[in-house]
């Protein structure tokens, strides 16, 4: 019998980061934000879980305005409704969303917020970095003569840069400079980002703690299964709403294989309350910081990840009207 695993991760048609912007200026840093993409914002500005060399970050936005690519239909920002608030994002559009002149310029890289250096950790399939020739491993230690000690300082350069115009990134590659021409495009639509980077590719691998109920939390442990992963919040209304059916899918299909997992960035203590509040019976796990959110370009929330039974991603930010067909398609 083929067995699916269900993984929901907190995060709703909410905007994550939202929150903080309630107490913090506009381009402070989001707490907990764990990889760094450059040439999106200020440094430090919101992409959910890490920084992106010239694109938002997923997970997180500017506060007070909603992020593209993660807005599912029936989402909506902590604070405001949208009509048909009850579903989650949608599949990707039928026309996909393009990217405005207006945009700010992006690099499509991700960094390593522990390193001490701007190392690249991830170049984003199709951006300006990997058209360039930027690969993971390599460490950016200039851009047009100005030297770069942090991803911080590598956000800021290029942010202040033009969309369409040519930069210069100095490497470092296995220890020798390397001078690599980069022209700079606007930062495309996070809908379009996310399925571009998830779709028919591997699923970004998470391990985190369960803190409430029983089950895992690892991916690893889930091989051979469908899982469908859910991000969400313990503030979110649209994830509030979404909970209901989670709970249904998972009592319905537990037995023929079904797997489901909640997670989120908020406490532990707050993500045991909100499961006995909620009668959620299924495993929520945290994800401090949001570095599993960020692997996934999580943008808004709740955010559905439908992996299949080899670990390749399917389907991103699925309407929940269509989700139970998809998962019965694949038990």
């Amino acid at each position: 019998m083929r067995r699916v695993v269900v993984v929901a991760i907190a995060a709703v048609a909410c905007v994550p980061g939202a929150q903080e912007a309630r107490s913090s200026q506009p381009g402070s840093s989001q707490s907990g934000s764990s990889q760094h993409r450059s040439g999106s914002s200020q440094p430090g500005s919101s992409q959910p879980g890490s920084s992106q060399s010239g694109s938002s970050q997923p997970g997180s936005s500017q506060p007070g305005s909603s992020q593209p690519g993660s807005s599912q239909p029936g989402s909506s920002q902590p604070g405001s409704s949208q009509p048909g608030s009850s579903q989650s994002s949608s599949q990707r559009p039928s026309q996909p969303p393009t990217s405005q002149p207006s945009s700010p310029p992006w690099l499509g890289i991700l960094f390593d917020p522990a390193a001490p250096t701007a190392h690249v950790t991830t170049v984003v399939p199709k951006s300006p970095a990997a058209r360039a020739g930027i690969a993971p491993g390599d460490d950016v230690v200039a851009i047009d003569g100005h030297a770069t000690k942090s991803s911080r300082d590598v956000i800021a350069l290029v942010t202040h840069a033009t969309a369409g115009s040519r930069v210069i990134v100095t490497i470092s590659r296995t220890g020798h400079p390397v001078q690599i021409p980069v022209r700079l495009e606007p930062r495309p639509d996070p809908r379009q980002l996310a399925y571009d980077t998830l779709i028919n590719q591997p699923a970004p691998t998470f391990d985190l703690p369960v803190v409430a109920n029983s089950g895992s939390a690892k991916l690893a442990d889930l091989a051979g299964k469908v899982v469908l992963v859910d991000f969400w919040a313990t503030w979110c209304g649209p994830c509030a709403d979404a909970v209901p059916e989670i709970e249904a899918l998972h009592e319905k299909y537990a037995a023929r294989g079904l797997r489901v997992v909640g997670i989120s960035d908020d406490d532990a203590a707050d993500i045991a309350s909100y499961a006995r509040d909620h009668a959620i019976t299924y495993p929520l796990a945290r994800d401090k910081g949001d570095v599993v959110a960020g692997s996934y370009w999580r943008a808004a929330i709740p955010m559905l990840v439908l992996i299949d039974r080899a670990g390749i991603v399917r389907s991103v930010g699925a309407d929940r009207s269509q989700l139970e067909a998809m998962l019965v398609k694949l038990l």
